[in-house]
């Protein structure tokens, strides 16, 4: 049985546990610091959690320091029991290099696209839709990534699709725990916040004794503010003195006007 949410993602019923198709991968960076990872994360987060429902991620690597890559997925409503991603288990068993295009629900026309690349589920596979869909994102990944010299190899053929259920029938726990979705916590709503702020305010103010005395008021609050004095612009003591060119051109008057003699020689 299918079930597809608003957000793409298409959870499938098998016994007690559900495999959700159509995810968004992306491959992650490796030397990017830890704190920007953290705000581009949380901001994805915000991002993702604005509509109602629950925002599942999950995080296939290659041993420790290898290669990464991260799905995430929303599901509405809150899924009750735990959520496998379908193309983890993919890539735990059809190998490094592997795609197959999958029936979800032969009678509705449903079918999954998973594909893996070195060992780890493909950024261009999980695509879920009809046939149409899923064979032009096969197209889009044969034309993007290079084959490798061995080749594809095709676990599931595009002209006869197998059920999505050979892929989980013998999923053993080790399948399961790196496939495994784990819900990302959404953080403090600030309604809630705030309502918690009010009903602390209230039962403060209701409890509060009312034969307490006020504090003593602060002297500050009981001595006026002194004013602060105008400042005082004092006279420069060559205020009254003529100024320089002035001097320089009643020279130059006085010096056409009174002849001068040296020596008695006129100059």
């Amino acid at each position: 049985m299918a079930q597809m949410n608003s957000d793409a993602v298409t959870l499938l019923a098998a016994g007690r546990r559900l495999w959700a198709v159509g995810l968004r991968w992306e491959e992650e960076t490796l030397n990017v610091p830890r704190n920007r990872r953290r705000v581009e994360k949380n901001s994805a987060v915000r991002a993702r959690v604005r509509n109602e429902g629950v925002s599942l991620t999950l995080t296939v690597r290659q041993g420790r320091r290898g290669r990464r890559v991260k799905a995430a997925g929303r599901t509405a409503p809150r899924p009750r029991r735990t959520v496998y991603s379908l193309a983890a288990a993919f890539s735990r068993r059809s190998g490094a290099a592997a795609y197959g295009i999958y029936c979800l629900d032969a009678e509705a026309s449903r079918y999954v696209f998973l594909a893996t690349v070195g060992g780890l589920p493909s950024v261009m596979g999980d695509v879920a839709g009809t046939a149409e869909e899923t064979g032009q994102a096969l197209q889009r990944f044969l034309a993007f990534n290079t084959a490798p010299e061995g080749g594809w190899s095709i676990t599931s053929p595009v002209d006869s699709p197998l059920p999505w259920e050979t892929l989980v029938a013998s999923a053993d726990r080790r399948v399961l725990a790196a496939s495994r979705l784990r819900p990302v916590r959404q953080g403090i709503r600030p309604l809630s916040v705030v309502a918690g702020l009010a009903l602390l305010g209230a039962a403060a103010f209701w409890l509060w004794p009312e034969d307490v005395e006020d504090a003593p008021p602060i002297l500050s609050d009981v001595t006026p503010a002194t004013p602060v004095p105008a400042p005082v612009y004092l006279p420069h003591p060559w205020k009254d003195m003529m100024p320089v060119p002035v001097f320089l051109a009643r020279c130059r008057v006085w010096r056409r006007a009174v002849p001068v003699y040296l020596d008695n020689w006129k100059l």
